[in-house]
């Protein structure tokens, strides 16, 4: 029997905020938006700002409503993460009365609103710059500027529009309406293809483009309803494939899987796998007994390799395999959601699963589960494609060379002195144990990883952080004793690219210390290295660090190279340092370290550059001395500093999602937990801005501003 999940809070509204129907929710970053209607004072329309871990009410917005009553509630948030769409309409969405509100994330504060004399019934903000409205009557689709509301063109129809998506190859906007499915082109509207169904279907529920790993792109979009699965060539809309689900003529709706290699449909309380390719079933998944079901509504949402369901008042969450994992009954008014489908939205960054319908939301803990593949940047194509790369979340690695360091490693370049000079003379008298001795504590702080090369990038680690040595025409990795030669990177990466699952990751190298770099040759042999092992794996500096996934997606790169340096002609895939901002902490204290990372976050925000967060504490003397004590909790190598910072740095993150976009993320001694972690402020889709009235007025920020406004970050570490 499946699990239950666990309630870890209940929100119900008064009077002061209160909703007499809370009908739409959405996730962004930690907090959760709710919408809704009261009846009060000839109407209000409420939108109502949640902490999702705890379901405190962080702020709320109040405004005069411009329809009578609510039928239909929808939202979306735009492209850029800054602005909440909320549309309503009266007569559940057919003729009637309807209007479209955007909020500010950044304030909380109306942008504008507009009133339409007919239902809303699908609005789409996939496109920066532009709103998609589709109505219930014959007025069709129009388009909205999505930060004025100006009207930009529409586009009639002859009969109700069910839903709107988009696609990407070829661009259009897509259009589901009874029995028919369209193509629109995006800035015009005029129509690219109309297709008749096979069939009489009344109900096309929802069209989506789905993308499939490994770097292929099929060009088709999938419509559904009355009980059955349309694949359509989107160049053109041709029905290529049809399946019936064989559970009657009944709605279908869609969700996506992580890799894009499957279509989850629901249809009548049963859930289907659909393979992307030719829409054959994989598997089915009754949620309910037939004889329990008594509505036909439901909501699916997918999060990494989960599936949450909301139908017959309950919440199921699935696995890829099409298993309950666990389920739910939330109590709710029937009479209020005639579809039997809850307000359903997950929140990857708190772990919890919000649902919401009438005066009343619950927030549902879920298991955090990392995707079962690693390669997230691919399962994660549809929500950050179009994310510049410097706003997407990426866990990285500081001294990402280090993991081949042992007890017996030579004294690299950058030790301090005298510790060279030391083991030359111990070397040279032929006092090996002395040598192995110091060699073992050096090593205990000299070790920031434990995984190779080629393991991080297969756990997730995108970004690495490279210190290389240069000896008589030898190139090691170095931190403070010698560890892999450069040739182990090459080959690395390059075995991890062969990998056909790994192929559209996206990897940056930062090479960002130069250690007895004598003469340009040098730094020549290096990139030589690179060119030859990498070759059209290179990513050029023309791009940019706003160039999105997609973008890199058109071309044959996937690896940005940087150096703190600069090099000789013929090597333009070098990106310079002003590309990118790694800030050193310089600290031994996690407070400071707290303060530190806040600080740069905060100055950082808007610049166009990458920004590496360094979350790691860095040893003096003093500290290492300490770890000798015997029977102390001091910590004795950089593996105990990560188990005291990196807890922590896993909340900060969490916490200043909606501050700014987090980038790269760097700790010592990096791990599953935090790699989840990193990458699930994507899967949230988190928001770049912390609420203005957050910021005024949380006390302890204030004071860590004031704290450390002034620091100074360097680029060692």
């Amino acid at each position: 029997m499946a699990d239950s999940f666990v309630v870890e809070w209940t929100q119900t509204w008064d009077s002061t905020h209160g909703s007499d129907a809370m009908l739409a929710i959405a996730a962004v970053g930690s907090n959760y938006y709710l919408s809704g209607f009261n009846f009060d004072s000839g109407g209000v329309f409420i939108v109502s700002l949640l902490q999702a871990n705890t379901g405190a009410l962080k702020d709320y917005i109040k405004f005069p409503a411009l329809i009578e009553t609510i039928g239909r509630n929808l939202s979306a948030v735009s492209a850029d993460l800054q602005t909440l769409y909320i549309a309503a309409s009266d007569r559940r969405g057919g003729a009637g009365k309807g209007c479209v509100h955007a909020i500010d994330l950044r304030t909380l504060e109306l942008k504008w609103s507009l009133p339409f004399d007919a239902g809303v019934t699908a609005i789409c903000s996939d496109v920066p710059g532009s709103l998609y409205v589709g109505f219930g009557e014959t007025k069709g689709v129009i388009r909205l500027d999505a930060g004025t509301g100006a009207f930009l063109g529409s586009a009639p129809s002859p009969d109700r529009v069910y839903s709107l998506a988009t696609t990407s190859n070829p661009a259009a906007l897509l259009v589901g309406r009874p029995s028919r499915a369209s193509a629109l082109d995006l800035g015009t509207l005029a129509t690219l293809w109309d297709t008749s169904l096979s069939g009489e279907c009344t109900s096309t529920a929802d069209l989506f483009e789905v993308n499939i790993a490994g770097g292929v792109t099929v060009n088709q979009c999938y419509a559904g309803g009355n009980g059955q699965v349309w694949m359509l060539d989107a160049a053109n809309g041709a029905v290529q494939k049809t399946q019936d689900l064989g559970v009657g003529q009944h709605p279908v709706f869609f969700a996506m899987d992580g890799e894009f290699k499957s279509i989850y449909a629901g249809c009548y309380a049963n859930v289907f796998s659909l393979n992307a390719l030719d829409v054959a079933i994989l598997w089915r998944q009754l949620l309910v007994p037939e004889a329990k079901i008594t509505t036909t509504g439901m909501r699916l949402v997918s999060s990494f390799d989960d599936l949450f369901v909301s139908a017959v008042g309950n919440i199921f969450q699935l696995t890829v395999a099409g298993e309950i994992l666990r389920s739910t009954p939330v109590t709710f008014n029937v009479n209020a959601s005639p579809s039997g489908a809850l307000g359903l939205a997950v929140s990857s960054s708190s772990g919890t699963i919000v649902c919401c319908d009438l005066n009343q939301s619950y927030g549902l803990l879920r298991r955090p589960v990392f995707p079962r593949t690693r390669a997230w940047m691919t399962a994660l194509r549809r929500r950050i494609g179009n994310v510049p790369l410097r706003n997407v979340a990426m866990p990285g690695t500081h001294d990402s060379g280090s993991y081949a360091i042992n007890a017996f490693s030579p004294a690299g370049l950058d030790a301090p002195p005298p510790l060279p000079e030391i083991y030359a003379a111990l070397k040279s008298l032929g006092y090996v144990l002395p040598q192995t001795a110091i060699g073992a504590v050096i090593a205990n702080w000299s070790v920031a990883q434990g995984w190779a090369f080629g393991e991080q990038l297969k756990r997730g680690v995108r970004y690495l952080d490279l210190r290389l040595q240069a000896d008589g025409g030898k190139y090691n990795f170095v931190h403070g004793l010698v560890s892999a030669p450069l040739g182990d990177l090459v080959a690395q990466v390059a075995d991890f690219y062969a990998r056909k699952e790994y192929e559209d990751e996206v990897v940056i190298l930062h090479f960002n210390h130069f250690y007895n770099f004598s003469s340009p040759s040098d730094y020549e042999a290096v990139a030589g290295a690179l060119q030859k092992g990498l070759g059209s794996l290179l990513i050029p500096p023309t791009v940019g660090a706003d160039v999105t996934l997609n973008d890199i997606w058109k071309t044959s790169g996937r690896v940005i190279v940087i150096f703190d340096a600069a090099v000789g002609d013929g090597y333009d895939f070098i990106w310079s340092s002003s590309a990118i901002s790694s800030p050193w902490p310089n600290t031994t204290s996690v407070d400071m370290l707290k303060g530190i990372l806040y600080t740069n976050l905060v100055t950082h925000r808007g610049a166009s550059n990458f920004l590496v967060l360094q979350g790691v504490l860095t040893p003096d003397g003093g500290m290492i001395a300490k770890g000798f004590i015997p029977f102390s909790s001091n910590p004795g190598s950089l593996w105990d500093l990560g188990v005291m910072v990196n807890p922590q740095l896993m909340k900060w993150i969490v916490e200043w999602s909606h501050l700014s976009p987090i980038n790269i993320v760097i700790c010592d001694w990096m791990n599953d937990f935090a790699i989840e972690n990193i990458v699930g402020l994507n899967s949230a889709a988190a928001s770049p801005h912390m609420m203005l009235s957050e910021i005024h007025s949380s006390a302890v920020e204030r004071h860590v501003m004031a704290a450390y406004a002034k620091v100074v970050g360097g680029s060692g570490g």
